[in-house]
């Protein structure tokens, strides 16, 4: 009796323990599942870095146990789209984004971080800059540069030009091969706003826009002076104007960093890089930024900390940043990446990277998204209306300056 109650007994214990065992297991299946985030990432890259960055995130998502839904938006749509969504109370969780945005940081809420939250590999004081407002930081950045660099066709040219008198000069020479002389976005401010580095336009400050000055003046002559001598074709948009020259259309083409990997593809050994042109005897400098990672609506202080500082740190570290820099050319944050993906890549690719050294930050305050739209108005009514120089660039101010005061009036971020 005493053997069998013994054998029930431990039969039942043995019972217990299994239903105890599954339950437990159950229990941990789930609560994984229910820990497991899901990360929401808007971003902007495009061509070769659109392919590269979703096959890395994917890789990023199996490694790091973090479901990550990606959405692409095209960077003339994504900030309309995350105000969209902030007010709507469904923004993403992380943006890839150019640092420029953060000058919108008042509307789009993104979180300042302390760069000793994050592992971090040193990442150059210059590249700093392009995330820093106010004295606070508001991003992570993954890679630096967007600068414009004048690239050119080995085929249709045995010497880059170095400045844009030798363009002139050279235009009929050119146009008797069959091809343009030179193509870029022309309608678009950031290759305008390149221009008006060579008058020592000073464009920009900390909480004030400065573009109603004779240094904008003789830009706009000089930038439609270019149009008017049949030099450009302003009507062959970002699209046009790079397709043009990756077909081999075009001897010249001014365009950023991101272009490199997709020319480079298309043209091979015949792809060269050389500095942006000199007007007269003053050089002309691209501004730069970073890409970097955003965090909207303060989701770096949200639930999902954690899995965002992972993510960042997977993208951040030396072995991601530089396989970025192979595949796309493009350049890493990381002093040490730089060096190492220089020695590895090509003339053309530290080339890229030596024009970097030349270029001016962008400073992510209002004040720049405000010029942006005070140098649209006065540009576009330079064309539309013929009025002069002069006029359009006191017109850039005053939209400019209203502009800023509604910025400055949005809800206010330390």
């Amino acid at each position: 009796m005493l053997i069998l109650s013994g054998k029930c007994f431990l039969c039942e214990i043995t019972v217990r323990q299994i239903f105890l065992l599954i339950s437990l297991l159950m229990i941990a299946v789930f609560s994984h599942a229910a820990e497991q985030p899901k990360i929401k990432i808007w971003y902007q890259k495009e061509q070769a870095a659109a392919v590269f960055f979703e096959q890395q995130m994917q890789i990023a998502s199996e490694k790091l146990g973090i479901e990550i839904e990606l959405t692409y938006l095209r960077t003339t749509d994504l900030k309309t789209a995350l105000v969209k969504a902030l007010m709507q109370n469904t923004p993403p969780d992380l943006v890839l984004a150019p640092s420029d945005f953060i000058s919108d940081r008042n509307i789009m809420g993104f979180s300042q971080v302390n760069p000793n939250d994050f592992a971090l590999e040193p990442i150059a004081n210059n590249v700093w800059l392009t995330v820093t407002a106010n004295q606070h930081i508001y991003g992570i950045p993954l890679s630096v540069g967007n600068h414009l660099v004048m690239y050119y066709n080995r085929d249709l040219v045995q010497q880059p030009i170095k400045n844009w008198a030798q363009l002139k000069s050279k235009t009929a020479e050119i146009r008797a091969k069959g091809v343009e002389p030179i193509g870029w976005n022309y309608n678009e401010m950031y290759w305008f706003f390149a221009f008006t580095t060579a008058f020592d336009a000073n464009i920009v400050g900390e909480t004030q826009v400065y573009l109603n000055t004779p240094a904008m003046a003789q830009a706009l002559r000089f930038y439609r002076s270019l149009e008017e001598q049949n030099i450009i074709d302003r009507n062959c948009d970002y699209d046009c104007s790079f397709k043009r020259f990756m077909e081999g259309k075009v001897a010249y083409s001014i365009n950023g960093d991101w272009a490199f990997k997709d020319f480079k593809q298309a043209l091979g050994e015949k792809l060269g890089v050389s500095q942006l042109p000199y007007i007269d005897d003053k050089p002309m400098k691209a501004y730069f930024s970073s890409i970097c990672w955003l965090f909207p609506n303060q989701s770096h202080n949200s639930s999902k900390r954690l899995a965002l500082t992972k993510l960042v740190n997977y993208t951040l570290a030396p072995t991601f940043q530089e396989k970025m820099s192979i595949e796309l050319g493009a350049i890493s944050v990381l002093s040490q990446i730089q060096a190492e993906s220089g020695q590895q890549l090509s003339a053309q690719y530290q080339a890229l990277v030596s024009q970097l050294s030349q270029s001016i930050p962008i400073p992510p305050q209002p004040s720049i998204s405000a010029a942006w739209s005070g140098m649209r108005k006065g540009f576009d009514l330079y064309w539309r209306t013929k009025v002069s120089a002069e006029r359009a660039a006191k017109v850039m101010q005053i939209v400019a300056e209203r502009e800023l005061v509604i910025l400055n009036q949005q809800k206010a971020q330390p």
